[in-house]
């Protein structure tokens, strides 16, 4: 079997596998408390929603300066320099997040501030899968 019929079979079982996981999930887990679900959609759309405050274009350049980079061998250069604007601009959007309460008091008292221990490294993983993508 050749490579790409490997890596071909291993993406279609882990597909499956995935489909299953969710299928179990959607039928059995999520009826027993409809409103964790709903809490969960939040968490996740409130994330994605912040996702690009801190990526702020950098996977969009990668694909654009890819072949120019490739061309001169740097690849591993973009790389880090991308995973170090990820790091950069979510301690800025840290900091912003943070003092943002001190100017709009109501926000301590919004759903997004209760949770943020979840938001936040939701946030910085989504960053990084947007970069690795």
């Amino acid at each position: 079997m050749s490579v790409v019929a490997r890596q071909g079979f291993k993406y279609s079982v882990i597909g499956y596998i995935g489909f299953l996981i969710g299928m179990i999930s959607a039928l059995f887990i999520v009826p027993i408390d409809l409103g964790f679900y709903g809490t969960l959609r939040y968490i996740m759309s409130t994330a994605e929603m912040l996702v690009p405050f801190v990526v702020f274009g950098i996977s969009y350049s990668n694909v654009k300066f890819f072949h120019k980079v490739s061309q001169d061998g740097k690849q591993q250069n973009m790389l880090s320099l991308s995973l170090a604007a990820v790091f950069i601009n979510f301690i800025i959007f840290l900091g912003i997040f943070f003092v943002f309460p001190y100017f709009y008091p109501e926000l301590r008292n919004m759903k997004v501030w209760k949770i943020k221990e979840t938001i936040l490294p939701l946030i910085l993983l989504l960053s990084l899968c947007a970069i690795f993508q």
